[in-house]
């Protein structure tokens, strides 16, 4: 495939997939944490205790600003802290049981939607998109 017409797929693809991704996580949200507070949640359900710097890496934060919205987190008691043994100055973030409890609930919340959402494709349809996902993250995430 020529680059070009690779790069405006791979783009339209993945503007549509951002689109689809955003709806999903707004309707997902509980109304009391910020978009910016989920996606630092999220990240939290999906990755063993980030560091703060893997944290703002991973949703595009400065260091201050990132400390800030986790406080925020920990005031609501979704999340805790605690340091590294070895290096006091490391912190990783944790969701706390309540958040853990919030994030299960989203979830499942989460897989209704996506249920709903594709509810129109057949079981072959469904295993090709599956197919076509897993070969996706193989070949252009590298997982």
């Amino acid at each position: 495939m020529p680059l070009p017409e690779f790069a405006f797929k791979l783009r339209t693809f993945g503007t549509g997939f951002s689109k689809i991704t955003h709806r999903l996580l707004t309707e997902i949200k509980p109304e009391d944490v910020t978009m910016l507070q989920f996606e630092i949640l999220y990240l939290l359900y999906t990755e063993d205790s980030p560091t703060f710097g893997r944290i703002g890496a991973c949703v595009g934060m400065s260091l201050p600003n990132t400390s800030r919205e986790v406080k925020k987190l920990m005031e609501k008691k979704l999340v805790t802290k605690r340091a590294d043994l070895k290096d006091k100055r490391v912190h990783f973030v944790e969701l706390s049981p309540a958040g853990t409890e919030l994030m299960d609930e989203c979830s499942a919340r989460l897989e209704r939607l996506i249920a709903e959402q594709f509810a129109h494709l057949n079981p072959e349809e469904t295993a090709e998109v599956m197919q076509a996902l897993d070969l996706l993250s193989e070949k252009l995430l590298g997982e």
